[in-house]
């Protein structure tokens, strides 16, 4: 509540004058203009207010539904607030209505026997902060948006990558059965195997994608215990079946009853990504072994994957997990980074143990049992 008598003093013009906020005084129930300071008026484009009615000198705003704001505060009694309201001047020189947004406060003027003789409005244009607002929300959803184009990217090359491999053993399996079919005699056996390895093919391609599934949903992945040397020998027997087979030779040194806890079919593409990374490495000059051993370190498995090839380059062992462009051909460069993804979802880490001129050395490591979050 504001008293009449400070409100039409002398010192309370020049007081408010020049302040930044705008200001504006009004007599009686038809809200004549006592006072509007420099900001008032630059906000509402108009100089010439005091003596006038609101509903006059600015009819814009009575349209607004600010007039009948103004009519229940003077009857009430009771202040009101606004906050980034929008309202709409007509201002001179400009063909269409200026929105602004405008914080406020209306409260009543008493005389001294506590009769309400007038209106009271302080307030600040709060335009520049809402357009500054909206900006940012605009900002924040471009970010979103190229956040998810991103992300659907990510999950688009890692498909590639992850069903490359299934289908390629596919398409083998289904030319080795349409020669033994050619051959004209008895290889019933011989083609019930390949088409027994086309079907497991194909439902590893399908567990990849509902996999893929599971992470979308941000739920955990299924995990339970599993034998260790029998998935070492599904993912030599699917890599040789995409094509690394010719000149190199595979030794698994897994004890039969290594057991690990974990995804099965993620830690078979950490197999095959790192068999498929050996024979990719393969030497022109030596015999060319690949070699996959693991065996028990306190509570993890260790897993390493060793081959003759050349070796790294020191750039390209400083980055080798990381997904970079790759100029293999028909490469994504999104392998190894998969594989650190997955063993790190399972509490595990990958690591290079040692790349040199006769080979290198990748390892990784899972753990026996489940990890305590998951008890």
């Amino acid at each position: 509540m504001a008293d009449q008598s400070i409100i039409l003093s002398e010192e309370f013009r020049k007081i408010y004058e020049k302040a930044p906020g705008i200001i504006a005084a009004t007599n009686g129930p038809n809200h004549v203009f006592s006072y509007a300071n420099e900001s008032y008026k630059s906000l509402v484009g108009r100089a010439d207010l005091v003596g006038k009615r609101v509903r006059d000198v600015l009819p814009e705003i009575q349209a607004q539904g600010i007039v009948d704001l103004l009519d229940r505060v003077f009857s009430t009694g009771e202040p009101f607030v606004g906050t980034k309201m929008p309202m709409d001047f007509n201002l001179s020189g400009e063909v269409h209505p200026t929105r602004r947004y405008v914080s406020f406060i209306y409260q009543p003027v008493r005389e001294a026997s506590g009769e309400v003789s007038g209106l009271f409005c302080e307030g600040y244009d709060a335009t520049t902060e809402v357009i500054a607002t909206a900006r940012l929300v605009a900002i924040q959803d471009e970010f979103s948006h190229v956040a998810r184009v991103n992300a659907m990217g990510m999950m688009a090359a890692t498909l590639a990558h992850e069903l490359n491999q299934p289908l390629a053993a596919i398409c083998a399996y289904a030319s080795a059965s349409r020669r033994l079919v050619s051959q004209g005699r008895n290889v019933t056996a011989q083609l019930m195997d390949a088409l027994q390895s086309i079907d497991d093919a194909a439902l590893r391609a399908g567990s990849i994608i509902q996999t893929m599934r599971d992470h979308t949903k941000r739920g955990e992945t299924t995990r339970a215990g599993f034998n260790l040397r029998s998935v070492v020998s599904e993912s030599v027997k699917l890599v040789r079946a995409g094509g690394c087979s010719s000149g190199k030779e595979f030794e698994e040194e897994v004890p039969a009853d290594l057991s690990v806890h974990g995804n099965r079919t993620q830690i078979l593409q950490v197999l095959v990504n790192l068999n498929l990374n050996a024979c990719d490495a393969s030497s022109e000059h030596r015999r060319n072994i690949i070699l996959i051993s693991a065996w028990r370190s306190g509570p993890s498995v260790i897993v390493s994957v060793k081959d003759t090839g050349q070796g790294l380059t020191a750039g390209s062992a400083r980055d080798v997990f990381t997904w970079v462009e790759t100029d293999k051909e028909g490469g994504t460069g999104l392998g190894l980074a998969i594989c650190r993804s997955i063993l790190d979802a399972h509490d595990g880490r990958i690591w290079l143990e040692d790349s040199r001129s006769t080979g290198s050395d990748f390892r990784f490591s899972v753990p026996v049992g489940p990890a305590r979050h998951e008890r």
